[in-house]
């Protein structure tokens, strides 16, 4: 209900709506693939890119899978639904989507949330790669996503509680440090269930 929002120093409200959105990207919980092909999927907000720039985009993204085993890259089919493609694999090729457009500002509203832990790994590469050199907003319950950021803000009842690095959080002891040790807590027992 108050304060500001700054870019370079600027309220958001100075800049036109259109100009932010033509400069960002969004990866989102549910990642939302398109029927058509890869391509389709890389091109909706980049035109007139050619493959290699596409294919590097899906490198990037950690997706060599769309490569392997008979798929056909660029050319791979994505039926309703994202067929069939897993949850990591829909997510990395968002990312990938991302990285074709090539954003100053990259958001992840809870990239993370809907992948098993192998997968996980993949994504987490590709969110570093892709927030190299960029503005980056991460918005995130799994700790594990958030730990290398420069700056983590503890929300809560739509408050900033606490403010700073993962090492100045977890040495205060604050709210961040009992959310840890909390996941922390939760995965052991999910690990050693008769415990």
């Amino acid at each position: 209900d108050s304060g500001d929002i700054l870019i370079n120093d600027k309220n958001f409200k100075s800049y036109r709506i259109e100009n932010i959105r033509k400069k960002s990207a969004l990866v989102m919980q549910e990642p939302v693939l398109f029927s058509g092909t890869i391509r389709d999927n890389l091109i909706q907000r980049v035109m007139q890119q050619d493959d290699q720039y596409l294919e590097k985009a899906l490198i990037n993204a950690n997706c060599g899978f769309l490569f392997e085993n008979g798929r056909k890259g660029l050319e791979e089919r994505v039926l309703e639904g994202g067929r069939p493609f897993s949850s990591g694999e829909k997510q990395l090729i968002c990312i990938a989507r991302a990285f074709a457009f090539d954003p100053q500002l990259i958001i992840f509203d809870e990239a993370t949330s809907y992948i098993d832990s192998e997968s996980e790994k993949n994504v987490h590469s590709a969110m570093k790669k892709l927030m190299q050199n960029r503005t980056s907003v991460l918005i995130a319950h799994r700790l594990s996503t958030v730990k290398e950021t420069d700056m983590i803000l503890v929300i809560k009842n739509g408050e900033i509680l606490e403010s700073g690095s993962h090492e100045k959080l977890m040495s205060e002891k604050g709210e961040y440090f009992n959310l840890v040790h909390h996941e922390m807590l939760g995965f052991k027992q999910n690990r050693n269930p008769e415990k």
